[in-house]
């Protein structure tokens, strides 16, 4: 017999449990009966029941206690089945109403605004009228919408039910990968749920959560906590290239952050419906109030086995709240489940159901159990953080803006310390950050097998024309400041770290700084020699043309293949376009892995017979050329080649410099036309290219934005661990020595082996060999859809080192991060440093103009993985008054330590510190004037039955009746103003050169 107690407990204190008799105890032709004691006491006799499931109800106990039941059947004497009875936990169940959106796959993303807002007057509406419900923002781009589509009547209503707790703000800005996010992007994605939710709302939320995606970055727990966080959720999708062979983790944890000190309280469900429910809720509608919802008997009772499994499944845990997500994509909020929650509590007095908001039920357990929560530290993998490699072109471009953006900030304070009269750039920055955030979202709309004109305008709008957008804005902020003094014949290189620097610069055309020794490589690039550049500054350089000494002579070596550099012995096959050996003179150690299949920087295609096969086919690209520069600055290996099934050309370029360890790899591929496919063929095309290094007894690094990665101690043992996204760049070493690859473009690496559709948390690294992930077809029909968008274009670098990653690696990486500027010249002085910060192991993130006070600075500090620090920090100007704040530059009440023009502070490892500075002299900086009334982002694709969509975002145009559309001057169409800030219509295939959109006034 089967004996199966529940959580269950009836209104007059019993409890149920279940009995299941198999074919061997009942014979299913007469009544049996029961009688049960417990300790000794019989309580209960002459139970009557004709059914292999049974249902008894029996008194609660206070401690275990042995249970006897006796089953009794024709005159037999009874059958004795013994149990322990063991006290039942007073549950409470709070389902959590929410809708989530993939911004980009289900409605035109223009429009998605005013529908989240019409999703939000619905959930006010039912809590006008009943105010057991509760509903949840999935996140800030939401409550955008409802800002931009309500009015002051809409606003009170809502502002009420936030601060009242019936509706809950999550905090982050949309569905975003938070692996994409940067070292400063992360803790400032929270300024629209900290700052702008506070100014406008009156709230400050707690919980970010993240529905549809599996993982949160580990570097987003000091981030924000920062901002006030406490709670984490991740209510992952099952349905789609999950592993399948995770361990299990707490359902309610601590989420320790790298720095071991902060750390959230974090809630794990498999879906953002839970599973087990969807069946017996919405066997027969998808959405309410398409139908009437019924609760009738038989579902109430799968509904008590579904809950009696999860509440089972949670172990032995102290807390007796459970928070239930409970809700679709795209789903209007309803009073189902409050239909549920009324006759489950009609039945039963415990589990209690009720409606929920995770920060607040995260608060309970917090403040009542925290104590016995386990607490687990690690990166939480995010299973479709891989899906940067659909678009190599537009994650480079957004890297780019997201690395260009806090130096934007900061050298537009530098110009106001010089005189400039130029207003802080306050509304292109937000808009940059927000279109920074934007392309980070989950959703590519590539779920489609026939794309609409919506999936594709989708994808250009959230995607390409973010990313676009924002290198656009950044960019013109810098060239208004570096580019704008006097016209001499010289230039100036800014240095954009607070540290003083030697750097190679990498020129284009034919003016060199003079006095400084040039080479100019076969592609036009002319590089220096290193310059000494002051810290956080510019220094002048007068031109000269290139000599001819500087340019390289070119050959095959087909003499002896060997290169002898100050660093390093390069041994090469030209005859098989191979480099065999790299030797490090130092060390005599050997790089690469003569073991490995491919070469250095090798063209990997990679593809499968379905979408999720394991046996993958390899192709390699042919050699086509091999040559070698020999130089006075560099030794220059390029090679071309073609791969056959891919079509892909491939160019490799690897340098080896005469002053600097640093070996840059400049890899290459166009025509790929083997990617392009339909929706059946997604998934099963792929690109590598091969870094196959050597390293005994190895273990591989991966660096975060805020925290490093030990693979795989530091890394939750769930969800696909096939590939790594790394900040920018990933190491193997051993006890004694490493190497690092750092990424600039495509930070999505596979280590010890190719794995793609391994689909498992438990991949081993059988070798050192590191696998740039370049590109996949996953989104087919959507981006590569022609020839030309079939490329790749990527630089990386290797570094090798002593000792640990700590010892060099960041301090590396932030150099090639943040390569020197190239501006005009500035006569008055031939150099100038304006910040300098003494502590190689704390990197500066941003200085700027604070978000509230034009006379006041913010600057923001990270550690890099090395040692707690003390740090000086010498400003341009003397100081007035510096503060701690968190990181929404909330002020602490703790005042920094300064002198002159120095700030000095403690800074723990992996950990952020935020000051707020005032200057002793008042230097404000005002907003610029607001942009006027124009049209702006416009773009066009082409797109069904070749029909051309034009888009075009409108600012300040409230007034405009229509729009006027053109096409090389000539008018096309008159389309009138839709109350959508983004426009798009349709006009014929005829290609015109250029396009212009009027607004027309009444």
């Amino acid at each position: 017999m089967q004996i199966k107690q529940t959580v269950f407990i009836t209104k007059d204190n019993r409890n149920l449990v279940l009995l299941h008799l198999p074919d061997t105890v009942w014979d299913g032709c007469n009544a049996y009966t029961i009688a049960v004691s417990i300790g000794g006491t019989l309580i209960e006799e002459g139970l009557s029941f004709f059914s292999r499931k049974a249902k008894l109800f029996l008194p609660l106990v206070e401690q275990h206690s042995e249970c006897c039941v006796y089953l009794h059947r024709f005159c037999e004497l009874p059958l004795l089945f013994k149990f322990t009875l063991k006290p039942v936990k007073k549950w409470s169940i709070n389902f959590v109403a929410s809708s989530h959106e993939d911004l980009g796959y289900c409605a035109y993303a223009n429009m998605l605004g005013s529908e989240c807002a019409d999703y939000l007057d619905r959930a006010i509406e039912i809590i006008d009228t009943d105010r057991r419900f509760k509903y949840m923002i999935e996140h800030y781009w939401w409550l955008k919408g409802f800002e931009d589509y309500r009015d002051e009547t809409s606003y009170l209503r809502l502002k009420q039910y936030l601060n009242s707790g019936h509706i809950e703000l999550n905090a982050p800005h949309s569905g975003v990968h938070s692996h994409w996010h940067g070292y400063e992007q992360l803790p400032r994605s929270m300024y629209y749920s900290g700052i702008e939710a506070k100014k406008k709302w009156g709230i400050t939320p707690k919980l970010a959560l993240y529905a549809d995606l599996s993982g949160i970055s580990w570097s987003a727990v000091s981030a924000y906590m920062q901002a006030g966080i406490q709670y984490a959720a991740v209510l992952d999708n099952r349905g789609w290239r999950f592993s399948t062979d995770d361990r299990v983790l707490p359902k309610i944890f601590w989420w320790e952050a790298p720095n071991q000190k902060d750390r959230l309280l974090c809630w794990t469900q498999y879906g953002y419906r839970e599973q087990s429910l969807t069946s017996i809720f919405c066997n027969t509608l998808r959405q309410y109030p398409e139908g009437t919802f019924y609760f009738d008997e038989s579902k109430a009772v799968k509904t008590e086995e579904a809950v009696n499994a999860i509440i089972d499944d949670l172990g032995d845990v102290d807390y007796d709240l459970l928070p239930l997500a409970f809700y679709d994509d795209r789903e209007m909020p309803t009073t189902m489940l409050l239909t549920v929650c009324e006759e489950m509590n009609r039945r039963w007095a415990y589990p209690k159901f009720g409606m929920g908001l995770p920060s607040q039920d995260l608060a309970y357990i917090a403040d009542n159990f925290g104590d016995s929560i386990p607490v687990l530290s690690g990166d939480l993998s995010d299973q479709w953080a891989d899906f940067a490699t659909i678009a190599p072109d537009w994650f480079a471009a957004k890297r780019e803006a997201e690395v260009l953006l806090p130096v934007a900030e900061t050298l537009v304070v530098l110009s106001a310390l010089e005189g400039a009269k130029k207003g802080y750039p306050r509304e292109r920055i937000n808009e940059a950050m927000w279109r920074l955030c934007e392309f980070d979202e989950h959703c590519w709309g590539t779920s489609a097998k026939h794309p609409l004109a919506m999936h594709k305008f989708n994808l250009y709008l959230m995607k390409r024309e973010s990313a676009k957008v924002a290198k656009r804005i950044v960019s013109g902020i810098i060239d208004d400041v570096i580019l704008s003094g006097s016209e001499t014949s010289g230039f100036s290189v800014w240095n954009t770290i607070p540290h003083r620097r030697n750097a190679t610069l990498k020129l284009s055309g034919r003016q060199v700084p003079k006095g400084v020794q040039c080479q100019t490589l076969s592609n036009g690039v002319t590089i220096t020699e290193p310059v000494d550049l002051p810290a956080y500054g510019f220094r002048m350089f007068e031109t000269s043309r290139i000599e001819p000494d500087a340019q390289a002579s070119r050959f095959s070596d087909t003499e002896t293949g060997i290169i002898d550099t100050p660093f390093y012995i390069v041994t090469c096959d030209p005859g098989t376009h191979t480099i065999n050996s790299i030797v490090e003179k130092a060390t005599n150690e050997e790089l690469l892995d003569r073991s490995s299949l491919f070469g250095l920087g090798d063209f990997i295609y990679v593809n499968t017979d379905t979408k999720t096969s394991k046996e993958l086919q390899v192709e390699t690209a042919k050699r086509r050329s091999f040559q070698i520069e020999r130089g006075p600055l560099a030794v220059v290996i390029a090679k071309t080649s073609y791969e056959e099934q891919s079509g892909a050309n491939v160019t490799s370029t690897i340098i080896f410099y005469t002053h600097e360890k640093n070996i840059d790899v400049s890899l290459k591929f166009d025509h790929a036309t083997g990617l392009m496919g339909d929706y059946y063929d997604r998934y099963k095309k792929n690109i590598f290219f091969a870094f196959p290094f050597k390293m005994e007894n190895h273990q591989f690094y991966t660096e975060l934005a805020g925290g490093v990665v030990n693979e795989p101690r530091d890394r939750l043992p769930v969800n696909p661990h096939d590939f790594v996204v790394a900040q920018n760049w990933v190491a193997v070493q051993n006890e004694s020595r490493g190497i690092a690859l750092y990424s600039k473009e495509m930070p999505v690496f596979h280590l010890g082996g190719i794995h793609y559709n391994k689909l498992s948390s438990r991949v081993t690294y059988e070798n050192a060999n590191i696998y740039l992930f370049a590109a996949s077809n996953r989104s087919n029909q959507l981006n590569f859809t022609s020839k030309e968008d079939c490329f790749g274009e990527y630089s990386l670098s290797v570094l090798p080192y002593q000792g640990g990653w700590n010892e060099q690696v960041p301090d590396w990486s932030v150099n090639k991060t943040y390569t020197p500027l190239i501006g005009a010249a500035y006569s008055e002085t031939n150099e100038k440093s304006y910040m300098s910060l003494d502590a190689d192991n704390v990197r500066m993130l941003s200085f700027k103009r604070s978000e509230e006070d034009d006379d006041a600075f913010i600057a923001r500090f990270i550690e890099t993985g090395v040692k707690s620090a003390t740090a000086s920090f010498k400003l341009p100007f003397s100081i007035q008054e510096a503060v701690y704040t968190n990181g929404i530059e909330e002020s602490t009440g703790i005042a920094a330590e300064f002198q002159d023009d120095t700030i000095y502070f403690e800074i723990d490892q992996y950990s952020y510190v935020t000051l707020k500075i005032r200057s002793l002299d008042g230097l404000s900086i005002p907003d610029e004037q607001p942009n006027p009334a124009k049209i702006t982002n416009l773009f066009t694709f082409v797109s069904e039955n070749l029909k051309t969509i034009l888009s075009f975002e409108k600012r300040h145009c409230e007034k405009a009746t229509a729009f006027e559309i053109y096409g090389d001057g000539h008018k096309l169409m008159t389309v009138p103003n839709e109350p959508f800030k983004v426009q798009w219509c349709e006009i014929d295939s005829i290609a015109y050169n250029t396009y212009t959109v009027e607004a027309i006034e009444e």
